[in-house]
């Protein structure tokens, strides 16, 4: 993957799909063919087939999610960033596909939009389910981002839903978001959110169409500042 300037101006991926890629273009059509707003699959912009038999995929540039969240300073914005996360994978799950590697290298941000806006990438791991209850054998992802269930790289096969185990990789996720906001109001909001997600049971973990963030946070803004100024003035 590397990044271009295309003929229109705007920054470009161009991507080729190699045999480890699996059916990610697969993916990334189905995905985009689906109009709506908790949608947050990366836009595949053009697809170009090469004489060597392969195939590149031209996707928009947007800005590295750890890049972004070390030059946040607004707990909305991480907080609003992190909703926006579990939608698009919410969104994922409710049409049947499993990402299998979230982690923060896939995720990237468009900071021209306001507010920022999130997306999904690298579907070459991806997984079409039924439902939570689809099984799958073997080892996939990127550690330590991976649910225990999955097993290790050299350990033996095991069998794990995807779902579940997407679950658990969102639950690390959250956490990875609140350590960068500077609330410890808003941190500790979404560990207490994450906690459900990171149980050892996979079945205890609970669907993320349920987990709701409210990123009006004015009131505890207020709170966080109001207690250096009161031990100022102490």
């Amino acid at each position: 993957m590397r990044p271009a300037t295309s003929r229109i101006g705007p920054s470009v991926v161009l991507k080729i799909l190699s045999d480890s890629s699996g059916d990610e273009l697969e993916f990334l059509q189905y995905l985009n063919g689906i109009k709506e707003p908790a949608n947050r699959t990366i836009p595949l912009l053009e697809v170009i087939r090469l004489d060597i038999g392969k195939q590149l995929i031209m996707l928009p540039w947007r800005s590295p999610l750890h890049e972004v969240l070390l030059f946040r300073q607004c707990p909305d914005d991480i907080v609003s960033l992190c909703a926006q996360f579990i939608e698009g994978v919410s969104f994922l799950h409710n049409h049947k596909v499993a990402h299998c590697d979230l982690k923060p290298g896939n995720i990237v941000v468009d900071l021209e939009q306001q507010p920022a806006q999130l997306f999904i990438i690298d579907f070459n791991l991806a997984e079409f389910v039924k439902s939570e209850e689809t099984m799958v054998e073997g080892w996939c992802g990127t550690p330590p981002w991976i649910a225990p269930e999955v097993g290790t790289q050299d350990g033996p096969a095991q069998w794990f839903s995807p779902i579940l185990a997407d679950r658990w990789a969102c639950g690390e996720m959250i956490r990875y978001f609140a350590q960068y906001t500077p609330s410890p109001n808003r941190r500790q909001d979404l560990v207490a959110l994450a906690e459900p997600l990171l149980h050892k049971d996979p079945r205890a973990r609970p669907s993320l169409s349920g987990l709701k963030i409210n990123t009006t946070t004015k009131r505890r803004l207020e709170a966080d500042q109001e207690e250096p100024l009161q031990k100022q003035r102490g």
